[in-house]
């Protein structure tokens, strides 16, 4: 009798689970919408591209077990497609660094004063990876056993007017002759003589930290945790042409020990959701209507999920 009870509290915690999943999915779909549909009127050369965002996840299948399946489209402006992305590498880093006492740096240049266009950006981008390769080698004559994570981040400056290049760093803070983060930041300064050192940041990984490092979406929150589209259509096209086929997340010494998990064309079956199966019926097909934010029944009516409005933190938590 105790086992099955806690059988079915398990099975009751996979369904809750399930559920609280495909919710995140549905607020996910929702916010792909808005930020797809400015980009397709853009009519450039990604169209088709941002179009299979839009329909990313447009039906799932729920089968007589409670599984729940639906095809994705992998791109890396669909939202719902990058939270997978960002689930995989928490799973596959944070058992590592939950180990080791570490660093959360952030490294940015002066290049932002003049980063305007595609082209300038573009120049940012390969000058800072460059210099990036310097600064770890730096360390590693200065006798560093060098681990990190490193991830390539770009904002737009609205009020300048340009792109704003900048990484985001976990670095273990492993055996050596000083601070490692402290001698990365004066590394990369020398690298980069006229940035300002107040915009270089140093600080102790947290659970924070480390969902701002993975997370692989596009910027969705305001500071006062509204939901907004981040950048206009043509500024947010740029930064998508610019890293296409660009590695958005490297990782250096003890982390390329770890068996690396495919990013870009992830496992769908690790995306699959259980919910407790429908009596008497062996498959139901649900289609999203972005008038309910969900998915619909069409032949019972019901919707799948209830909308909820998450805060960043809840987003990405779970």
């Amino acid at each position: 009798m105790v086992k099955l009870e806690k059988n079915l509290d398990t099975l009751a915690h996979s369904y809750q689970k399930g559920q609280d999943t495909l919710n995140k999915r549905a607020f996910s779909k929702y916010y792909t919408h808005k930020i797809t549909l400015d980009l397709i009127a853009l009519k450039n050369v990604r169209e088709n591209s941002y179009r299979n965002a839009l329909y990313c996840s447009n039906v799932i299948r729920k089968d007589a077990d409670g599984k729940c399946t639906t095809t994705y489209c992998k791109t890396r402006w669909c939202v719902t497609c990058n939270r997978i992305r960002t689930g995989i590498l928490i799973n596959t880093y944070k058992p590592l660094l939950d180990t080791r006492k570490s660093y959360f740096v952030t490294l940015t240049t002066d290049l932002t004063r003049t980063c305007v266009n595609g082209q300038d950006l573009t120049s940012a981008l390969t000058q800072m990876q460059k210099a990036f390769a310097r600064v770890v080698r730096g360390l590693k004559n200065w006798g560093y056993n060098v681990s990190l994570i490193r991830k390539t981040e770009v904002t737009w400056k609205d009020e300048r007017g340009t792109f704003h290049p900048h990484y985001h760093i976990i670095v273990c803070d492993n055996s050596g002759p000083g601070n490692i983060a402290e001698d990365m930041v004066l590394l990369w300064l020398k690298e980069f003589p006229k940035s300002s050192e107040k915009s270089q940041s140093i600080g102790i990984t947290d659970d924070n930290a480390v969902i701002e490092l993975f997370k692989y979406t596009t910027k969705m929150w305001t500071k006062n945790n509204e939901i907004v589209i981040p950048y206009p259509a043509e500024k947010l096209d740029i930064i998508y042409a610019c890293m296409h086929r660009k590695k958005v997340v490297s990782v250096y010494g003890d982390f390329r020990k770890i068996e690396q998990p495919e990013i870009e064309e992830f496992n769908t079956d690790n995306a699959s959701i259980y919910l407790p199966p429908t009596e008497g019926i062996t498959e139901q097909i649900f289609e999203w209507v972005d008038d309910y934010r969900t998915w619909v029944c069409q032949d019972t009516g019901e919707c799948l999920t209830t909308f909820t409005k998450y805060t960043e933190e809840d987003f990405f938590s779970g």
